[in-house]
């Protein structure tokens, strides 16, 4: 049988040496290699750089994995090391179940380190450092919730690290969350059927990356659904408020609130489940109708924050599972060197309706 002619795609790919990459970018073929063996001599920009047009051109993802997986067995993931603050089990639970599925299916082994949110900035005092931390075959480390950017920095200067949602700039660390910008779309188009053309965004803080994101979201799916934005209808939140696990008091925030309804905002986006659920209770005690007189909706956390007699409002929800197993994946390609640093990996969502939402009174 005669062979098959390779497709000009494949040819390209095969083609790809450290040559075309130094072409490409205007560099050393020599600084192209010791970017794509992380030396520490190359600046983190000129590294991103090369490692990001590498991967474009089919070379870091595919030839360069397989070159280091054969050529340096031990470079497969053997150990990782979950840090996670110990808020309530509820909160990561999913998480690190999506964690040792996925490991277990690699063959990984995993070490979990908790401690409590007040003492997350004092972790590597050599009292308080975890065993696993100083095990050489470590291969990398999963931040679940947020962590103070000195210890994340001083860990990742030594191993790969993934973070859960929370994205850290400047560092490299890479991030598995939910896709904001889809996620709110699909919020916005769904009060947007029910005749709502004024909404708010509720809980927004800088602090937290994403916050922001999905504040940047919602403005661009007002824009895409033809809706004005409004800057006073955004109500920023307090960082207690917005790193609540369960419903906070958001009474302080009802006369901005108030304000807001009588000027036309008929639905909110909040932010994340919590504040959601939080906002729900505010509204409901303040003598307001939800959803009969303004709508209410969540992003992400409905599995970790349901309780009887909580409000369970309409809500865009990515699988906590799926993103703990993705984090496993991410962190197997950083041990092969396969994916330029740092890495986002976006999963997408679904509305779940709730009992917060409903069309417009005519």
């Amino acid at each position: 049988m005669p062979r098959r002619p390779k497709s000009e795609s494949q040819t390209a790919t095969s083609n790809i040496n450290l040559e075309t990459i130094a072409s490409a970018l205007g560099v050393a073929v020599s600084t192209v290699s010791r970017a794509l063996n992380n030396h520490p001599g190359i600046h983190p920009t000129t590294r991103l750089r090369i490692q990001t047009e590498a991967a474009r051109l089919g070379y870091a993802v595919k030839r360069r994995g397989e070159e280091n997986a054969a050529a340096n067995p031990s470079r497969k993931i053997r150990h990782l090391l979950t840090l996670a603050q110990t808020i309530n089990h509820a909160s990561q639970q999913g998480y690190l179940t999506g964690i040792s599925r996925a490991a277990q299916a690699n063959d990984v082994g995993v070490f979990s380190h908790h401690c409590t949110a007040e003492n997350a900035a004092l972790i590597l005092e050599p009292a308080r450092q975890p065993a696993a931390l100083k095990i050489p075959d470590l291969t990398g480390v999963i931040f679940i919730h947020r962590w103070p950017e000195a210890v994340v920095a001083r860990i990742a200067e030594t191993r790969p690290c993934v973070s859960l949602i929370h994205r850290y700039p400047g560092l490299p660390v890479d991030m598995v969350g939910i896709d904001d910008e889809s996620n709110i779309a699909m919020l916005v188009a769904h009060l947007r059927a029910r005749g709502h053309k004024r909404i708010g965004f509720f809980g927004y803080e800088k602090s937290y990356s994403w916050a922001c994101s999905r504040f940047a979201a919602y403005v661009g799916a007002l824009a895409a659904a033809g809706l004005d934005y409004n800057p006073a209808d955004v109500l920023p939140v307090s960082i207690e408020e917005a790193s609540a696990h369960q419903p906070p008091d958001l009474r302080g925030s009802l006369p901005a609130i108030r304000a807001r309804l009588k000027a036309g905002v008929s639905a909110w986006i909040s932010s994340s489940f919590v504040l959601a659920q939080g906002l729900c209770l505010t509204l409901r005690a303040a003598g307001l109708a939800v959803p009969g007189d303004v709508s209410v909706t969540g992003c992400h956390g409905a599995a970790r924050t349901m309780q009887p007699g909580v409000p369970h409002p309409t809500s865009v929800e990515t699988n906590d599972e799926e993103i703990g197993a993705a984090s496993v994946y991410l962190l197997t390609q950083r041990a092969l060197r396969a994916v330029p640093a740092p890495t986002v990996l976006l999963l997408p969502g679904y509305i779940v309706q709730g009992d917060s939402t409903s069309a417009l009174p005519t």
